[in-house]
């Protein structure tokens, strides 16, 4: 394994490896590579998350509390940023529903937020050069290529509402 790059896996606070760069990405096609949480190829400063294997959600059950309604009130493209505290993630509102939206993040490989999550959308609007903070909780999450789509729940959706 000398002179080979080396990988370092990590699952609940347990170290595995090195591997070979061979093993490593023959590993990576797997199932098994999902289980583990982090990885480190010896370069960057710190360990890298592996992204989870998810299979698509089952279907909604027929509720209509659980149910975003499909009315668009909108039908403008918000840029924005999702964020708490300590992160956020960048995007596009692409839909805009009468308690919700759709939001595509920028390409990226980690998600810093999860469903059920409480967040803030700062939109900006520039037909108007003027942003928006909305307060938001985070119903779904999916990919879609090398970008996650968040649909999104706000607290106050008003200020979307575009004048008749």
């Amino acid at each position: 394994m000398s002179g080979q790059k080396k990988y370092y896996l990590a699952r609940q606070g347990k170290l595995f490896g090195p591997l070979g760069e061979e093993h490593f990405n023959s590993l990576k096609v797997t199932p098994e590579f999902h289980d583990y949480e982090w990885y480190w190829d010896g370069l960057t400063p710190d360990w890298l998350p592996i992204p989870r294997k998810c299979f698509p959600p089952p279907p909604l059950p027929i509720s209509q509390e659980n149910v975003i309604s499909e009315k668009i009130i909108s039908s403008k493209s918000y840029e924005g940023i999702l964020f708490d505290p300590s992160r956020m993630l960048g995007g596009e509102i692409t839909h805009t529903y009468s308690k919700g939206g759709k939001f595509v993040s920028k390409s990226t490989q980690e998600l810093p937020f999860s469903r059920g999550s409480q967040v803030w959308v700062d939109l900006f609007d520039p037909t108007k050069d003027e942003t928006t903070k909305i307060k938001t909780f985070i119903r779904g999450v999916s990919r879609m290529g090398s970008q996650w789509v968040l649909e999104l729940e706000w607290v106050d959706f008003s200020l979307l509402v575009e004048p008749k």
